[in-house]
């Protein structure tokens, strides 16, 4: 596998084969991304996002593109322009596989551009292009023109957001396949670097192909027969709406409103499967196909989508209080193009209508008439902060920055973690993500944990994974830091080696860390089994926590918003709960092995798993 080397200021290209002692280490994906940018940033407090020096590392997961199943994720890692700290984030399709397949372990890209450019890839070569005429165009028109232009590839790309360096920009694969997270579009945007495209041809060798055929039948079957395998694998993660319902999970109206929703009826799974959805959908070596193509009515004819998910229903719907599902629709469509975070977007446009519901804005600062429930001024907002103009040019700094604008005041009304906005779940309906919220190196992130042990509540399966069936009970909050550290190894794993951790953790732990090490043993014929990945796991995760330790961030920051641990839930199986948020952090970080005054790991922790401590 090879590492790449691109300097867009200088143009130079360089080659190297990876040190395999980094892939035992690291794996790839993630893990990669972490490693390089530490390697590459040792001193990240004295650069600035949007700076050249501050590298863009696009890393495949290790077993993407090979037979694996679900196996087909990639990481895009830079610091990130929203928290100003560890940014990274993934996206699925079909990108990361052919990555793989042209050899690649790792683009390292670093400079900026004179102008705007492309990447574009294939077994024998490397080139950089000119993007002048790309610049400007939304991601859909920039992936048909580069598709006409290079014929079967696949890429990624940004559009307005990342072209004009909103905060949360994010960059887009296969027109509807988000890295959302983190700003990572805006970091391309900085450089001059409208989009990457890849044609992958060399095939990936197996070390050992009669251990990946046993284990690909066997997790095949396993999830084929498991209890949610027809209900996910039809209606995606929309799915768990009505139980995110009952849960009292629900961002509902900015969180105000406590967790349920009387109109869920109206935009859960079913609904959009029954009324839109053409067809499913599904990432490269996939069975469970949960991604959803649907076709929606507008002013200029029909338009066609995909990848409506629990996390869009939820932030437009009930957060907005959109229930209008074709305006829904609508608007994840167009925020693909515009190629920003449905999740910061949100945020942002629902805390300016708090903001000006407590006489902390007027409707002439704000220049559009916006309210809860109003598709087309979320439309309208949306198309500003991607252009920057008006309003939009305060909301793209994220409502945390953008709350220095309005005042001190609207401090009060963010729902933010380190910057970036919370996940479409209200933590006082299940504190274990609170927690999870709470501590999360790139900031409000339940993709690093997505603990679910205590919402199946299944004793049995809990001793099995966890060795206590106690953490299957919901409401207990003692001893939970344990879970979701073990978590966080877990999903570091997962998204180095570019396996989905839907298939994980939705589909109630079928496909198991031991499986996995199987197929990581089978691809590379290094030894592997579960142990090993964890404590891997736990490397990358530290090699994490190392860039914002140099950031100069502490428990201090590992924090949750005014709301969710001071104002009673209203609804859901917790009612009245808050998040007793600094009791579970005492109990993580002991589970961490770090001091609980600080939340911090010492040195001897990070050298006992073989992290470099000198510039910490």
């Amino acid at each position: 596998m090879k590492v790449v080397h691109i300097n867009l200021h200088s143009q130079d290209v360089k080659v190297q084969d990876i040190d395999e002692q980094v892939v035992r280490m690291y794996l790839g994906g993630r893990g990669l991304g972490a490693y390089f940018l530490n390697q590459l940033l040792p001193s990240p407090q004295s650069v600035d996002p949007f700076d050249p020096e501050n590298p863009f590392i696009i890393t495949p997961g290790l077993l993407s593109g090979t037979p694996v199943p679900s196996a087909s994720r990639c990481t895009f890692t830079a610091k990130s322009p929203l928290t100003g700290a560890y940014g990274y984030s993934t996206v699925g399709g079909h990108l990361g596989s052919e990555l793989r397949m042209a050899g690649i372990a790792s683009l390292v890209i670093t400079g900026r551009a004179s102008h705007p450019v492309y990447v574009s890839i294939t077994d024998e070569e490397v080139l950089l292009n000119n993007a002048q005429h790309l610049w400007g165009k939304d991601t859909w028109e920039t992936e048909d023109t580069i598709k006409e232009e290079l014929g079967d590839v696949q890429m990624c790309s940004i559009g307005k957001g990342g072209e004009n360096r909103v905060r949360f920009a994010s960059i887009i694969h296969d027109r509807s396949r988000a890295a959302g997270r983190c700003g990572m579009g805006a970091v391309m945007g900085s450089k001059h670097l409208k989009a990457v495209a890849v044609r992958g041809e060399q095939g990936i060798p197996i070390a050992d192909v009669k251990l990946l055929k046993e284990t690909f039948f066997q997790v095949t079957d396993a999830l084929q027969s498991n209890w949610y395998y027809p209900i996910f694998s039809t209606y995606g993660s929309p799915s768990g709406m009505l139980a995110s319902k009952v849960m009292g999970l629900l961002p509902t109206k900015h969180y105000q409103e406590g967790g349920s929703f009387d109109e869920i009826d109206a935009i859960t799974g079913e609904t959009l499967y029954d009324t839109f959805v053409t067809r499913n959908l599904s990432c490269s070596s996939c069975t469970v196909h949960c991604d959803r193509v649907f076709s929606v009515n507008g002013e200029n004819g029909g338009e066609v989508g995909s990848g409506c998910e629990h996390y869009h229903m939820c932030n437009l719907g009930t957060n907005l209080l959109i229930t209008d599902l074709e305006s829904i629709l609508r608007i994840v469509n167009q925020l693909n193009k515009l190629g920003i975070d449905v999740g910061d977007t949100c945020e942002t446009i629902s805390w300016l209508i708090e903001c000006g519901e407590q006489g902390l804005i007027t409707a002439e600062e704000v220049g559009v008439p916006v309210s809860w429930g109003d598709a087309q001024a979320v439309e309208a907002i949306a198309e500003l902060i991607a252009r920057r103009e008006g309003i939009g040019a305060v909301l793209a700094e994220g409502s945390e920055r953008a709350s220095e604008h309005v005042g001190q005041e609207s401090t009060a009304y963010l729902t933010t973690v380190k910057g970036m906005s919370v996940p479409a779940n209200d933590p006082r309906g299940d504190p274990v993500w609170g927690l999870g919220f709470a501590v999360g190196v790139r900031g409000a992130d339940h993709l690093s944990f997505m603990s679910v042990i205590h919402r199946i509540q299944d004793k049995a399966l809990a001793r099995k994974i966890y060795g206590d069936g106690s953490f299957a009970e919901y409401r207990k909050t003692d001893r939970k830091g344990f879970l979701v550290k073990q978590d966080e190894d877990a999903m570091a794993v997962i998204d180095s080696l570019g396996i989905c951790k839907w298939n994980y953790t939705a589909l109630t732990y079928t496909y198991t860390l031991e499986y996995m090490a199987q197929f990581a043993t089978a691809v590379t014929g290094f030894p592997f089994d579960e142990k090993a990945l964890l404590e891997i796991g736990e490397r990358i995760y530290h090699t994490e926590k190392v860039f914002n330790m140099k950031m100069g961030m502490n428990r201090s920051h590992d924090t949750l918003p005014h709301r969710f641990v001071s104002e009673p839930l209203k609804t859901g199986l917790m009612k009245g709960n808050v998040v007793p948020l600094e009791s579970m952090l005492d109990d993580y970080y002991k589970a961490r092995k770090w001091d609980v005054k600080t939340g911090l790991p010492s040195k001897e922790r990070l050298q006992s798993l073989g992290i470099d401590i000198e510039e910490v």
